[in-house]
């Protein structure tokens, strides 16, 4: 486990399939919360010292910051990709620290209106390639739905998360964004079937799983929800991510988990350098 302290850091500001402004040996921390449910995951990340020059980037239209870690000896892999929704810069003594809020996904979900019009026997992964298209997100694999007829066809104006939420509402599945790709599956199940990362006190685990009772859901037309599941820390892997499925080993658990909620919060030049889940039992 010692080389997973032996970490380092990569940020990408530009608009996303362009080429963008690559940082690389600046000090970057990071405080990012992701989840499971339709609303956008938040990173809030923080670059110090960067040229005026990059700070232009970020006031472009359609910025977003790919956000990348690593150890030593491995490649770096991507941890968050959100769009810029907020930047500022703050002094701390002699380092000037530009704070950038983004939002995965925040672009495509709220500066988009669509409109769509099927004829009679469309599908539902037609309608959903469609609503895929209009958002330019990258897609799951979606192959494995149920695949209904709408026989008198379906039309549709309004938002891209409004018509997700009509068409998967009819095959009981939900719908999340997880960096830059919508992810669809029935409720507390994930799209893999391959473990994302086994997880022990020899492979990046802190200390001991603990169990927690939360709710879910409150409306005014349901009854309150919650879910029992599981708050494990660990050192950042950026495999581990909402619906993906890993494994636990410790001295009072094992089993499969489902990452419901993760909180990734790092610096690269302090001994902050962790992630807590929320997961549930498989």
């Amino acid at each position: 486990m010692s080389r997973l302290f032996k970490r380092k850091a990569q940020v990408l500001i530009g608009k996303l399939g362009f080429t963008g402004r690559l940082l690389e040996g600046v000090r970057v921390s990071f405080d990012i919360d992701m989840d499971d449910n339709k609303e956008t995951n938040t990173g809030k990340i923080n670059i110090y010292n960067i040229s005026e020059e990059t700070k232009g980037l970020l006031e472009k239209k359609d910025t977003s910051v790919i956000l990348k870690i690593g150890y030593d000896g491995a490649e770096l892999s991507t941890l968050f990709i959100g769009n810029v929704v907020e930047h500022k810069d703050e002094y701390n003594g002699t380092d000037i620290i530009t704070r950038v809020v983004c939002k995965d996904g925040y672009i495509p979900l709220s500066s988009k209106k669509i409109t769509l019009s099927f004829s009679p026997e469309s599908t539902t992964r037609q309608i959903l390639e469609k609503i895929v298209g209009e958002l330019n997100l990258a897609k799951g694999d979606y192959s494995s739905l149920p695949n209904y007829s709408y026989k008198q066809g379906f039309s549709f104006i309004g938002s891209p998360g409004s018509a997700l939420d009509i068409v998967l509402a009819r095959i009981g599945h939900e719908w999340t964004i997880v960096n830059n790709v919508l992810i669809i599956t029935k409720p507390n199940e994930s799209d893999k079937t391959i473990l994302s990362q086994f997880l022990s006190p020899s492979t990046g685990l802190i200390g001991k799983p603990e169990r927690f009772k939360e709710e879910l859901v409150k409306t005014k037309i349901k009854n309150n929800k919650s879910t029992d599941g599981w708050k494990i820390r660990c050192l950042i892997i950026p495999s581990i991510q909402p619906k993906n499925l890993i494994k636990v080993e410790s001295s009072n658990v094992n089993g499969t988990f489902l990452v419901k909620a993760v909180k990734f919060v790092g610096d690269t030049h302090d001994n902050n350098w962790s992630a807590e889940i929320k997961a549930i039992e498989k």
